[in-house]
């Protein structure tokens, strides 16, 4: 998606010969997506023929570029032509993150691209690929000298393409392909690509350095495209070279002239420095690897050495490990809910030292980060009948690694292992504990290998809730199940729930090694699985909806007083990954962890995840507390109701938060789950007279949306609500504007009236909005009401990013930085537009609410 584009050709068509071609123009999906509403809206962009640097007329246009989940933009949503400035931020805050340099429009450039080299390119069905390299951007494709059955070769030629703005894309695609052959009937064969941005290359120029490709081995994986035709995606995970590249924009003189795209021979570059590297490894053991035997790769580029030999599963029995720590304790304090749990059929390789140790790897790497290769971590397995299949890898940078210290033996650490695309429905995903170490030679002294001991532990997950989920949620039963070290624990199920909220603590006794007792262990991967819980003919019968693996390596230590060390609970929303290849965002979910020593389990009991009341509330033991609020809510009215076919013409407005309270109560109590207000249409507005004609409310209907007599109502009415919310912004209360047809009713306005199918009429839609950034301002911190607004304005927009960010979710693993994904609750289906306001502000601040 990052580097597709559209593309528009203009020709003038003919009678009697053919059609002449009068130029073309390209836009890049990412950018038109990046933007407001997903939407150009009536942009002109300049036709230019291929070769030629002079534009040949102006084609204007609108173009949408949704992703799936993603709405067209309705009505007023779609922006008219603005100014060109605009856009030009707009695009360089989609790519950059932050304004750039965008320049005038009008104004020439020249994008210089220069391909120095090619090294350590693979091999295609055992022969040499036939490189050469392609360089796209701006409608023009400019193409390299090709070689001809070499591993590695020196082109020394730059890629010049013209370019004037405005320019409404930003990638510059970089390709590098091995050529067919006309005698044997075989097209280019695409090796790997590359994508650099205009905006950033235009700030700051780029300096010689080595791109290292990825791609995938055709025979693990013989068919991409069809991969790529489910629209999933796998990830590169294969080694196919490395290409020496630099580029630079120029931009150009009143007086100079833009030259046509073509190619020009290179300006020499001072090439990266190279340091000599060595790379040591030992293997401990494997996880989760299905095979008879087992084998460890460490590859660095090229460059690959494997274990000495082929190991059997066997060695250390983790399940029976924690039976015979369950025997020891007499009396179980923990109640039933301990002896619930599962085990996980997880195959387990042990490595000797002599089996596990992996010879050096020497070689040179550039001195800069960027330039250096991946180090890859590939595990393969053999049976009796299949030979040798990679089964699972993991890929780090090598600055991730610590230098190699002769006699002090670095600790192990479990590295979580990607699938492979044929066993992607893996329960369990598998993982290698080892030791990965550099060094600057490879003649250094190898000392013995840490030994660690098994230990029984506690990891305990705190599971909140989830949201965005991508599945049918009306006849779901959500639960969660949480894995570590064998042992699995899965919450009650929540039926029916948009967003379910398990709000509990699953404490899992697993048994990890560790070197020294006060140290923490060897944290194996946990893994967390989103599922749709059911039953068939009374046996179990679990469709997992999305999965992902986490890691959490904190222990907390006692200081030298013997007091332990104060926990703070942190939870975060991430991200769960389903579809045949693992690659489709199918929900998040907010949880946290804690690491501590089966022996102290009662000195540290679990944290309460349901917020209380501010009387209540203790930080050491809650997580999260209540606070009072006052919701208001201004509702304008509807607009573009799709008819439902239902005889009442006046639908109903219900508007909900639900409530963060922990469930139960007094006995025979029944509580309501939300605090709600009930909006209907009325011909006048409150307090209006009939003779006035401002005060009647209107209904009209519309032709919108590809349906014809929608319904439209202006209800200009307010309501408000007391309120309790969790003062912690990242349990994310919303606020749920729902849609209902008013309920049928017999015999109105006798003794015999009855609603014979409910109170509640038929949903017609509804929408989910976040209260998280609206908290009253006096919530963050250091904001008082003693103090004006202008002086606390910056800790209020502070405080308002905060609670966005806390929002945000994350990618697989907790400990991972990087921030992806919506972090606001929405609705996939939109039947309807609904004109609202609303605010929060705290009880004993209120203000007077009037009419709109």
């Amino acid at each position: 998606f990052e580097s597709a584009y559209i593309e528009f050709t203009v020709y003038a068509r003919n009678w009697f010969t053919r059609n002449y071609q009068i130029g073309k123009a390209s836009l890049q999906l990412k950018s038109v997506n990046a933007r407001t509403g997903h939407v150009y809206m009536k942009k002109s962009l300049p036709l230019r023929k291929e070769g030629e640097t002079a534009a040949t007329g102006m084609i204007t246009l609108t173009v949408f570029c949704l992703k799936p989940g993603e709405s067209a933009p309705q009505g007023e949503e779609v922006k008219e032509e603005g100014e060109a400035a605009e856009d030009l931020e707009d695009l360089s805050k989609a790519v950059l993150g932050a304004s750039a340099d965008t320049g005038e429009a009008g104004k020439s450039y020249h994008v210089l691209v220069n391909i120095y080299r090619a090294e350590n390119l693979a091999k295609i069905g055992g022969y040499n690929p036939n490189p050469f390299v392609t360089v796209e951007f701006a409608g023009a494709c400019v193409r390299t000298t090709p070689a001809y059955d070499v591993e590695q070769y020196t082109w020394n030629e730059c890629a010049r393409i013209p370019v004037q703005t405005p320019v409404y894309e930003d990638t510059i695609l970089i390709k590098l392909w091995s050529g067919g052959s006309a005698i044997t009937m075989t097209p280019d064969a695409l090796l790997a690509q590359g994508l650099i941005s205009f905006s950033e290359l235009r700030n700051n120029s780029l300096p010689a350095r080595w791109f290292c490709l990825y791609g995938w081995d055709t025979d693990e994986v013989p068919d991409v495209k069809q991969i790529s035709k489910s629209g999933e995606n796998i990830k590169p995970n294969f080694f196919k070279g490395k290409l020496l590249i630099s580029g630079r924009v120029e931009r150009l003189g009143a007086d100079e002239t833009m030259m046509p795209a073509g190619i020009t021979t290179a300006r020499s570059a001072v090439e990266p420095r190279n340091m000599q590297l060595a790379l040591l490894a030992d293997v401990y053991e494997v996880c989760g690897a299905a095979g008879r035997e087992c084998q460890v790769q460490l590859a660095f580029g090229s460059s690959t050495k494997e274990t000495k030999e082929w190991v059997s599963p066997g060695g250390l029995d983790k399940i029976a490990a924690i039976e015979a720590h369950g025997q020891k304790v007499l009396v179980n304090e923990y109640g039933d809910d301990d002896k619930v749990f599962d085990v996980e059929q997880v195959t387990t390789f042990s490595f000797t030292q002599d089996q596990g140790r992996i010879d050096p790897i020497l070689t040179m790497a550039p001195e800069e980060a960027k330039s250096q290769p991946l180090v890859m971590v590939n595990v393969f397995t053999r049976g009796v009948l299949s030979g040798k299949v990679r089964v699972g890898y993991a890929m780090r940078q090598l600055e991730n690694f610590r230098k190699y210290e002769p006699g002090n033996p670095g600790r192990p650490r479990y590295i979580p292992l990607e699938p492979m695309p044929f066993n992607m429905h893996a329960r369990i995903p598998g993982s290698v504990l080892m030791v990965i170490e550099h060094f600057t030679t490879d003649d250094v002294p190898r000392h013995n290998r840490r030994t660690v001991k098994p230990m029984v532990y506690i990891v305990r997950a705190y599971v909140f809730m989830a949201r965005n989920i991508k599945v049918d949620t009306a006849s779901a039963n959500f639960a969660l199940r949480v894995a570590c070290a064998g042992i699995s624990k899965t919450t009650d199920p929540e039926f029916g729930q948009v967003r379910p909220m398990w709000m509990k603590p699953l404490e899992l006794k697993v048994t990890l090694c560790s070197d020294h007792p006060k140290e923490p262990p060897t944290m194996e991967p946990i893994t967390v699985t989103l599922l749709d819980s059911r039953t068939v003919l009374g046996v179990k019968a679990d469709r997992d909806i999305g999965k992902t693996v986490c890691t959490y390596e904190y222990m907390r230590q006692k200081d030298n007083m013997g007091r332990w060390e104060p926990f703070r609970l942190k939870p975060q929303w991430v991200q769960l990954f389903g579809g045949n290849y693992g690659s489709v965002a199918m929900g998040e979910v907010l949880i946290g962890f804690e690491l501590l020593h089966s022996k102290f389990r009662a000195e540290l009991p679990a944290i309460q995840m349901w917020p209380v009341s501010e009387e209540e509330f203790d930080p050491k033991k809650h997580f999260s507390k209540l606070k009072k609020a006052t919701l208001h809510f201004s509702l304008y009215g509807l607009r573009d109701l799709i008819p439902t076919g239902s005889r009442s013409e006046e639908p109903l407005v219900n508007v909900r938060v639900k409530k963060f309270e922990r469930p139960g109560g007094d006995e025979g109590q029944k509580r309501s789950k939300y605090y709600g207000m009930h909006f209907k249409y009325e011909k006048l507005v409150q307090e209006g007279q009939e003779d006035n004609k401002d005060d009647h409310l209107h209904k009209w209907k519309t032709d919108a949306l590809g349906q014809q007599g929608c319904r439209n109502f202006e209800f200009f009415q307010v309501q408000k609500v007391n309120v309790l919310l969790p003062d912690k912004e990242i349990l994310q209360p919303f606020i749920a504007i729902r849609v209902l047809e008013k309920p049928v009713e017999l015999f109105p306005g006798t003794s015999l009236q009855v609603k014979p199918f409910g109170d509640e009429g038929t949903l017609i839609g509804e929408s989910r909005q976040s209260l998280n950034s609206l908290y009253p301002c006096t919530w963050y911190e250091g904001v008082t009401l003693e103090q004006p607004y202008t002086y606390q304005e910056i800790r209020i927009k502070r405080g308002v990013d905060r609670a966005i960010k806390a929002c945000a979710s994350r990618w697989a693993s907790l400990v991972r930085s990087g921030v992806k994904g919506p972090y606001c609750n929405t609705v996939m289906s939109w039947e309807f537009l609904v004109s609202v306001s609303f605010r929060l502000g705290t009880q004993e601040h209120k203000r007077k609410t009037s009419r709109v």
